[in-house]
């Protein structure tokens, strides 16, 4: 483990300019860009470092210790590549993750590929139906003069806002009713607004 901290004290010292740090617990900042540590606070940085590659060995010993002859040995905080590491004990086998889905194919295991699929943006109920009627907003006046949404135009905002599949549905009536007259897209948007029976 390391720990690398720049000081500015003496800097800061001669510019005139410092600094104000409040914090709770004793050892919440022992040390900082901002002030010469002292004697008790590295002997503190030193400790906590000295806890990090103790729990870091420990993890090595525990899942690679059968395969690491001399653990000591390879716990320095050296970096160890390629044919040491494996000849450490550090890595089974070295190879490109190519050859480690190839190998896994071969033993019979299923690769799957991974995509994020992009969620798609849900129109509100009343941008799509709007979107059906050219040149006009028949939509607003009729929702205006009943005071809100009817019961249905509910139901439809309310599942398409929960599902993927009823957007898609909706989509396919507003596409089906952009083949309608003027007259007849006008009529199906007043039953769905219930303004006639």
């Amino acid at each position: 483990a390391v720990v690398t901290c720049p000081n500015f004290a003496r800097r800061m010292e001669t510019e005139g300019v410092g600094a104000v740090q409040k914090t709770a617990g004793k050892y919440k900042r022992t040390v900082t860009p901002w002030k010469e540590p002292g004697e008790e606070e590295l002997a503190k940085l030193q400790e906590d470092v000295d806890v990090v590659q103790k729990h870091f060995v420990a993890h090595i010993e525990k899942y690679r210790g059968d395969r690491i002859p001399n653990l000591e040995e390879v716990a320095t905080g050296e970096v160890w590549y390629g044919e040491d590491a494996k000849e450490k004990g550090l890595v089974d086998q070295i190879g490109t993750s190519e050859d480690y889905l190839a190998d896994k194919m071969e033993a019979g295991c299923e690769v799957m590929q991974v995509e994020e699929i992009q969620k798609k943006k849900v129109p509100s109920w009343r941008s799509m139906l709007r979107s059906t009627v050219a040149g006009s907003d028949p939509i607003d006046a009729a929702v205006g003069s009943l005071g809100r949404p009817t019961p249905m135009l509910e139901y439809l905002g309310a599942t398409m806002d929960q599902s993927i599949d009823d957007i898609d549905a909706m989509e396919n009536i507003m596409t089906g009713m952009k083949h309608l007259s003027t007259e007849e897209r006008h009529g199906l948007l007043k039953v769905l607004l219930r303004m006639e029976r």
